[in-house]
């Protein structure tokens, strides 16, 4: 897998990342970071010109609280414009694709997990345009209902430039997305007291701008990523797209704090 994320953005990204680096079939090769859209960064009271490098450290802490801190992670440019020289991101998404999928002894089928705006993805196939052919795209964005939503208009040009690629594409649309949702006493009680590292993502999904009002209940959209690979039986890489329409939330959500709980124990043991 190649899991792609503005991570300095919503904290369900992390959350999802953590679930994805936590599931013993599932091999992480690269992690990539995109810029969050500046407006949502200056109302955060994030610096919009470096959410992307902001995004890479926070998932490189995430990594180090999980003990994962081998794994790579690249960041895009800090802005959505496209053209001119291709950013690290896109060319280690095309050296992992390139890799992975030239090597026979491997066998396994590879998928790009993208639980923001599709800006890392596009300028890789821009870059290499039988990644199409090598990958399967795994998205968080979208409307079934073609209203508005966030990862796809962040970056539209990116969006339909990849939608019109022809890589296979398994699309989790915001009607599904959000209702992917737990409720603030749940996170309090149950992801705080699963592990260290679930007491780290409790506090990052708690802590929130001013300018969010929660209500009793947090939406986990990108742990959509960590359900389609992880949990769901009909999935494959090599099999095509299609738009996933449903979801169990609760196998999701239990799976995460087990998962968490096991780490903690083996951490202990080990």
């Amino acid at each position: 897998m190649i899991v792609d994320n503005d991570f300095a953005g919503d904290p369900d990204g992390l959350v999802s990342l953590a679930h994805v680096l936590l599931t013993d079939d599932v091999r992480v090769e690269l992690i990539t970071c995109s810029p969050v859209d500046p407006v949502l960064a200056h109302l955060a009271g994030i610096d919009a010109s470096a959410t992307a490098s902001l995004g890479a450290r926070t998932a490189h802490a995430l990594l180090g609280v999980l003990d994962r801190a081998h794994h790579d992670i690249v960041a895009v440019a800090e802005d959505f414009t496209a053209g001119g020289e291709p950013s690290d991101a896109a060319r280690a998404m095309v050296e992992v694709c390139v890799r992975e999928s030239d090597t026979p002894e491997s066998g396994v089928p590879l998928a790009i997990l993208c639980g923001g705006p599709l800006t890392n993805v596009a300028a890789a196939l821009a870059l290499e345009p039988t990644i199409r052919e090598r990958a399967t795209l795994v998205w968080i964005g979208g409307s079934s209902s073609g209203g508005p939503e966030y990862n796809r208009d962040t970056d539209a040009p990116a969006a339909a430039s990849v939608l019109a690629s022809g890589i296979p594409v398994a699309q989790v649309p915001l009607e599904t997305y959000e209702r992917l949702r737990v409720s603030v006493a749940e996170v309090r009680a149950d992801l705080a007291h699963a592990s260290y590292p679930g007491s780290w993502l409790a506090d990052r999904l708690l802590d929130l701008p001013a300018f969010v009002t929660l209500h009793g209940v947090i939406t986990l959209g990108d742990s959509a990523l960590a359900s389609v690979v992880a949990l769901d039986p009909g999935f494959r890489p090599d099999a095509g797209g299609r738009v996933v329409a449903d979801f169990d939330m609760r196998l999701l959500w239990g799976d995460l704090l087990a998962k968490l709980r096991l780490h903690h124990r083996e951490a202990d043991s080990g």
